[in-house]
């Protein structure tokens, strides 16, 4: 988890987001 700390939250909100949609398209 430390590595996800790492990344700003800007990057891993658009990666959330991404899966999300994703998951809703599935």
């Amino acid at each position: 988890k430390e590595a996800l700390n790492r990344l700003p939250r800007e990057i891993v909100d658009a990666r959330n987001q991404r899966l999300l949609r994703a998951v809703d398209l599935s």
